[in-house]
């Protein structure tokens, strides 16, 4: 897939100098994201695929819910992640706590080979206004700056939103950063199927998006494509 070869040439721009500073929390920043990675054993896909079928359903019940994704990386059926947005940080907090979070927590835990990454996020921008199941192709992006180009970074990935959000086969996209961490952005992506996301990958604003943010990268883009489980 040609979304997969740029994924890696984009791994290969040259790193700033400043490779793993972060830049200070941002004490301002309200965190209603939540994206979490995991890995689990190849004998467990198919009790954890159901696990995040149920935790999915329980949670778009919760008060403040607003978007719950289940999601399997493509290529990698060992590998999951959770996409949520809240209404507000104390919905988000709340359910962390609350009973389908922590049946999921304990099958996770049964079933992991490494530990789970799970990170909340500030939404910079306009909130997604797209509905859960809008899409057949899901794309996760960490993409870290360097300190002194954190604002530089952001502007670019506002622009590339806003381009991105015109092309026919996106239905949503969604830029994020870490409040503790306000140089460590997120880019969760929805697409109709994979040959929009391949055509997304040649467009001329993805292709400048590139080029104006490799020099400002701190770490790899990490670039990964997920299918719904739910």
């Amino acid at each position: 897939m040609l979304r997969a070869l740029l994924a890696v040439v984009s791994l290969l721009l040259p790193l700033a100098p400043a490779f793993g500073q972060t830049a200070p929390a941002n004490p301002t920043a309200t965190a209603t994201v939540r994206v979490a990675y995991f890995e689990v054993a190849a004998a467990d896909i198919n009790r954890v695929s159901a696990a995040l079928k149920d935790y999915r359903q329980a949670a778009m019940r919760a008060p403040g819910a607003l978007r719950v994704e289940a999601l399997q990386q493509i290529g990698r059926p060992t590998h999951f992640a959770i996409y949520e947005i809240w209404r507000d940080n104390g919905s988000m907090t709340a359910h962390a706590a609350a009973a389908d979070s922590k049946k999921l927590d304990a099958a996770i835990q049964a079933a992991r080979v490494s530990p789970t990454d799970d990170r909340a996020l500030s939404i910079i921008g306009p909130a997604s206004a797209t509905v859960p199941g809008t899409g057949g192709t899901y794309v996760l992006t960490h993409a870290d700056s360097v300190p002194p180009s954190r604002d530089a970074a952001e502007a670019a990935l506002k622009e590339l939103a806003t381009k991105t959000r015109q092309e026919p086969g996106n239905t949503d996209i969604q830029i994020t950063v870490q409040p503790n961490r306000n140089n460590h952005f997120f880019i969760f992506e929805v697409w109709k199927d994979e040959k929009a996301v391949d055509a997304h990958a040649v467009a001329d604003h993805t292709k400048k998006f590139r080029d104006t943010f490799g020099p400002f990268s701190g770490a790899l883009f990490d670039e990964r494509v997920y299918k719904s489980v739910s």
